[in-house]
């Protein structure tokens, strides 16, 4: 199955602080499910790049450095929420809330 790709972005003219503050606007406006492919020429932004994408959030389904340039194209995963703490204990509920038990 392939996945779909509902952006694309060439940063082969982009300097590598433009090109990834523009890869990071996109990621935060992702929804789960879209598809992003991202190309370019610098491999200095490429190992950039991949360091952006948390995997908590990101699926990269192709990352790859050829002589005319980098590809990278991933998916946005469904976020991992928990309702707990860090250290595994339940938050108190906060004024407001009705508890339905």
């Amino acid at each position: 199955m392939t996945e779909q790709i509902h952006m694309e972005m060439d940063l082969h003219d982009s300097l590598q602080p433009l090109a990834l503050l523009k890869v990071n606007q996109a990621l935060r406006r992702m929804q789960v499910g879209d598809g992003l492919e991202i190309r370019g020429a610098d491999p200095g932004t490429f190992r950039e790049l991949l360091r952006l994408l948390t995997p908590a959030r990101f699926t990269v389904t192709e990352a790859r450095v050829e002589p005319t340039g980098y590809r990278i194209r991933l998916i946005c995963r469904p976020a991992e929420h928990t309702h707990s703490t860090p250290a595994g204990r339940v938050p108190a509920e906060t004024k407001g809330e009705q508890n339905d038990n």
